[in-house]
């Protein structure tokens, strides 16, 4: 999945939704993109900011992530160019 911007992230809720249902049965009960409020001037930061996402949204009480629904993107801020993580989950239960 191509995400250069916020925009591109926030998107993604509605152009490429998660499933109502998983194979499993399970039923979707809410669904949104994760980005923070604030950016990272490494990757290295903005990577582990993603990995605390992860860890915010275990699999174990129903969150799921697909494969290339997360990553980061480059934005500018007031005049410094910060990396942002995002993610897109939605819970099932």
């Amino acid at each position: 999945m191509n995400v250069t911007t916020r925009s591109d992230a926030l998107k993604i809720e509605y152009s490429d939704p998660y499933p109502s249902i998983l194979p499993d049965g399970r039923r979707k009960i809410f669904e949104d993109v994760f980005i923070p409020s604030s950016g990272n001037s490494t990757r290295r930061g903005a990577e582990k900011h993603l990995n605390d996402i992860h860890d915010e949204h275990p699999t174990s009480l129903g969150w799921v992530c697909f494969e290339g629904h997360s990553g980061l993107f480059e934005e500018e801020e007031n005049g410094s160019k910060l990396l942002f993580p995002w993610a897109h989950y939605a819970k099932y239960a």
